[in-house]
C-alpha cells in the first residue's frame, strides 16, 4: 500500500554511450540462445533456468514487443520447466524441486510478456497467491531450493524477491510489516545484506558479518535478533 506499481519492461532512459554498450550486450545474449529456447553462456546447464530468465527479462525490458521472436522461444523452454504448479527451479536438469527467487523472476518475465503484448500471463495470479500464502509466521519467506541447505533457506533476498514479485504483480503480502522487520533485523551494521551462507555453516549464519547483533534462528528457518 502507497507503494507505486513499477513494472519490468520499462527501459530507462541513458545517456547515448550507454545506450551503445546495452545494444552490444543484447546482441551478445540474443546470439547465445539455442535451439531450445534457453540463453546460457556454456554447455553447463545448471543455472540454464535461470540465465535464460535474466536474459530474456534483459532484452525484453529494453526492446518491448520487437523482442518477440527471442521472448516466445525462452518462454516455450521455460514453459517446460514450469512445475505442476507453475513453479520453476534454477535448472532443468532435475524433475523435481522448486525456487523461490526462480520463480518470482518466471512471474516477472511472464507479466512483462503480457505487458508488451506477447502472451497471456494466465498462471501469474495463480503462482502469486500460492507465494503470498507461504510468507512463514516469523515475516519472511523460504527459498524451497533443494540446491540450500535447510537451516539457511530464509537469507535475506529471498524474502526481498518474494516482495518484489507480489508488488509486480500487485498482491498484497499477508504481513507487510513482518516482512520488513526480517530485512532490518538481518541487514549488517554497514547497510548490507550479505552474509556467508554458501559455506553452509549455519553457525557462521548465526551472526550478520561485522555485526554485533546476534541473531537466532526460527523453527522456519528466519533468523531473528536475540531479545
Amino acid at each position: 500500500p502507497g507503494v507505486p506499481h513499477v513494472g519490468r519492461a520499462v527501459r530507462a532512459r541513458v545517456p547515448s554511450p550507454l545506450e551503445g554498450a546495452a545494444r552490444r550486450g543484447l546482441d551478445h545474449l540474443k546470439r547465445l540462445q539455442r535451439g531450445s529456447g534457453a540463453i546460457i553462456a556454456a554447455d553447463d546447464t545448471i543455472f540454464d533456468v535461470w540465465e535464460t530468465l535474466e536474459a530474456t527479462l534483459a532484452i525484453l525490458t529494453w526492446e518491448g514487443a520487437a523482442a518477440g521472436a527471442w521472448v516466445g522461444k525462452s518462454l516455450a523452454f521455460l514453459a517446460a520447466a514450469e512445475r505442476d504448479d507453475g513453479w520453476v527451479l534454477h535448472t532443468s536438469d532435475l524433475d523435481e524441486g522448486r525456487c523461490l527467487e526462480t520463480t518470482v523472476e518466471y512471474v516477472a518475465l511472464q507479466l512483462a510478456a503480457e505487458r508488451a503484448g506477447l502472451v497471456s500471463a494466465h498462471r501469474a495470479g495463480e503462482v502469486l497467491s500460492s507465494l503470498r500464502d507461504q510468507q512463514t509466521p516469523f515475516g519472511c519467506w523460504l527459498i524451497h531450493s533443494p540446491a540450500i541447505a535447510a537451516e539457511l533457506q530464509a537469507f535475506a533476498s529471498v524474502t526481498a524477491f518474494a516482495l518484489l514479485g507480489l508488488q509486480d504483480g500487485d498482491v498484497t503480502p499477508v504481513d507487510l510489516d513482518g516482512a520488513r522487520l526480517h530485512l532490518r533485523s538481518t541487514q549488517a551494521d554497514e547497510g548490507h545484506w550479505g552474509a556467508p551462507w554458501q559455506s553452509g555453516s549455519a553457525q557462521s549464519a548465526a551472526r550478520s558479518p561485522s555485526s554485533s547483533t546476534p541473531l537466532s534462528q526460527s523453527s522456519s528457518g528466519c533468523w531473528q535478533p536475540l531479545a
